[in-house]
């Protein structure tokens, strides 16, 4: 019986836990065998971003990107990516496009890419319409009180 995807994904996932650069090397077989699986690419990416190869990540989501472009994991991990590289006019690019499909960490993150860009009026008002519609946040709770507004 052939595995599925996910049966794949979940193996390599596995392996990870105790063999880290064996879980990447089979993660980039998979993707090489499947070039049309987004659980592969997506798995892929995820590693890549663990070791540290954002190039790496940013082409695989891109790729992924083309074959799914409204896959709101997908470009909420480009986003992620981009903000990593320092990228934050990229990064809130992509964060904008998830946002409201991908859960208030998305518009936590965008808040972050906006302030470091100097724009705080805006991150905080982000941040007080997301404790207004999810008053329990801790993370938009705590990021509106590093933002220094209440």
């Amino acid at each position: 019986m052939t595995p599925t995807d996910d049966d794949r994904v979940t193996a390599i996932r596995a392996r990870m836990a105790h063999d880290f650069q064996g879980a990447l090397g089979e993660a980039r077989e998979f993707a090489g065998q499947s070039p049309a699986s987004l659980p592969a690419r997506k798995l892929l990416a995820f590693l890549l971003n663990f070791h540290k190869d954002l190039e790496g990540a940013i082409q695989v989501l891109r790729d992924a990107r083309d074959m799914a472009p409204h896959d709101s994991e997908i470009v909420f991990n480009l986003g992620y990516c981009e903000m990593q590289r320092g990228q934050f006019d990229v990064a809130a690019s992509h964060f904008g496009g998830s946002v409201g499909r991908t859960g208030g960490l998305t518009d936590c993150l965008l808040a972050l890419c906006e302030d470091w860009q100097g724009d705080s009026q805006t991150a905080a008002e982000r941040m007080r319409r997301l404790t207004r519609e999810q008053p329990g946040d801790p993370a938009a709770l705590y990021l509106l009180y590093r933002l220094g507004t209440s």
